[in-house]
């Protein structure tokens, strides 16, 4: 929530940067790109006469983003990217990228390759939550702590992976 975040982020003297995807330069989303006439839309869905949706969401608007951010505006050789993963989804931290890398990765039948694509910067991922043991409920409580309200699960309002309990 921006009317949070940034008053915080000015208090405590951390420079926010915010940067969205952008498509045949308009401001693109992924509910947008669900209702274009694109031949690929970033949720798996099925259409009609049109077959599957992919789901390249987190890629296309969140690592590329970052990626390009990191290439085009800070001119970084080595970038050290955060990912906020609570420490029980420490089973996803490591299995996915090696320490330091330069290549774009994909998974081919469930293992992590990298592609011939570079990333322009050498990366690596950090997962502070992990290496502090901070749980879901523990994060909960430091933010509820800073006087922030309660920040949930992040997804779309429309993703088709959000549990039945979730959608009820």
């Amino acid at each position: 929530r921006k009317e949070h975040v940034e008053p915080f982020a000015a208090k405590h003297g951390i420079k926010l940067v915010e940067r969205q995807k952008m498509y045949k330069g308009q401001l693109d989303t992924v509910y947008s790109a669900t209702l274009s006439d694109r031949s690929t839309i970033p949720i798996p869905i099925v259409f009609p006469g049109r077959g599957f949706g992919n789901r390249s969401c987190t890629q296309d608007f969140k690592v590329e983003v970052i990626n390009r951010y990191i290439r085009m505006e800070t001119h970084v050789s080595h970038a050290i990217v955060g990912l906020g993963f609570a420490a029980e989804e420490r089973g996803r931290v490591y299995k996915k990228y090696p320490a330091w890398h330069d290549r774009q990765w994909t998974r081919d039948k469930g293992i992590w390759k990298p592609t011939k694509k570079p990333l322009g910067f050498w990366r690596m991922y950090d997962f502070p939550f992990v290496h502090l043991n901070l749980n879901r409920s523990a994060c909960a409580a430091i933010i509820a702590e800073a006087g922030l309200p309660s920040v949930p699960k992040s997804a779309c309002w429309f993703c088709p992976f959000t549990s039945r309990a979730v959608w009820i």
